[in-house]
């Protein structure tokens, strides 16, 4: 293993030490500012708010690499981009071995790229005999607030990327939110929802007694206008929202216009602030994803019952609700969930009235 390599992971992952210029052995004199032209003339950096650059170049990183731009971001996050032609496939996979010994195997998206892992598949890529023509060999690393990317690229061809990010630490909102719930924007009451046909009715027992009933329904106007169906979860016999526990789930048989999805999330922002991860308005990346259809996490809430995010270093600190949307193609597509409803539903009349849309 290059010991230059071990020198930056090992000191990231044990003293979280950003001093790269130390791990890399750097000088003023090698690093060379990038004019504000040249960044305005790439428009993925002025989309993902890169506001200085800086190059290395003619110096060898880790046997391998010969070039590195720091990458500096609106955000306060500060991004490595190691780059290498790299036409030898048995350097590339012996580099994410070594990356791999330090870090694990990472996570791969088989829906985006091919693995690493798969010998036989990075040796047909830097041959050239695999097709779409710009396919890509990627794997990814999340240690703590650093984010580790290596990719084989075949346009350009044989390029050879290996980028390190830290992100600034996240400050969590514990304010009151005071904008109202969820219910403020929805279209459709639960008590009209129930009263629809119902597309599917499915108990769940445990132990030899009811547990739930799921109940599908389909809403002519698509909620929020995005979602076409709505499961709702009541932990009853009976099909009633005036007692008792229930949960909901919007979905959609369609994939999704962004720009839809790009507004609601602005509406709930407006209510719920930033999330329980500390995250709020959607990234470029993560639109990109939306686009393309692919898995994506989306947004999160644990409200506790002072209508604060939860606390999660406090033990007594206690959940009202749980509100989150995701992407999962492979499943309900597009979809916002709220678990505990009634308890949603019950804070909001005692403290916003019945419905505030």
């Amino acid at each position: 293993m290059h010991p230059g390599l071990k020198k930056l992971i090992t000191g990231i992952l044990s003293s979280h030490d950003w001093d790269y210029w130390s791990a890399l052995n750097l000088g003023s004199q090698q690093v060379h500012p990038v004019t504000q032209d040249m960044i305005m003339d790439n428009p993925e950096d002025v989309i993902n708010g890169v506001n200085k650059v800086e190059v290395v170049l003619n110096t060898q990183f880790f046997g391998l690499f010969n070039t590195l731009l720091i990458k500096h971001h609106d955000t306060g996050s500060v991004m490595l981009v190691f780059y290498a032609t790299v036409r030898n496939p048995a350097l590339a996979l012996a580099f994410f071995g070594e990356l791999s010994d330090l870090l694990g195997t990472g996570y791969h998206d088989r829906e985006s790229s091919l693995s690493f892992q798969d010998q036989r598949e990075v040796e047909a890529f830097a041959a050239g005999q695999l097709s779409p023509s710009d396919v890509v060999v990627g794997h990814t690393w999340i240690q703590n607030d650093y984010a580790f990317n290596l990719n084989y690229r075949s346009n350009p061809k044989h390029q050879f990327v290996f980028t390190v990010t830290k992100t600034p630490e996240k400050v969590l909102d514990y304010t009151r939110r005071k904008n109202g719930t969820l219910i403020n924007i929805l279209s459709y009451d639960v008590d009209d929802i129930l009263a629809l046909p119902e597309l599917s009715k499915v108990p769940y027992h445990e132990n030899g007694k009811l547990k739930y009933i799921d109940y599908t329904f389909a809403l002519d106007s698509p909620e929020l206008n995005l979602f076409d169906r709505v499961k709702v979860r009541i932990f009853d016999a009976e099909k009633r929202a005036d007692k008792g526990q229930f949960h909901l789930t919007y979905f959609s048989r369609f994939e999704v216009n962004v720009v839809e999805v790009i507004t609601f999330s602005e509406k709930l922002f407006k209510i719920y602030g930033s999330d329980s991860s500390g995250d709020k308005e959607l990234a470029p990346y993560e639109i990109e994803i939306i686009e393309a259809h692919r898995n994506w996490q989306g947004r999160s809430w644990w409200i506790n019952r002072d209508h604060t995010i939860k606390d999660f270093h406090n033990d007594q600190d206690t959940v009202l609700y749980w509100l989150y949307f995701l992407l999962s193609p492979d499943e309900d597509g597009f979809s916002l969930h709220i678990v505990g409803f009634n308890d949603m539903r019950n804070y909001h009349q005692k403290h916003f009235g019945e419905f505030s849309n």
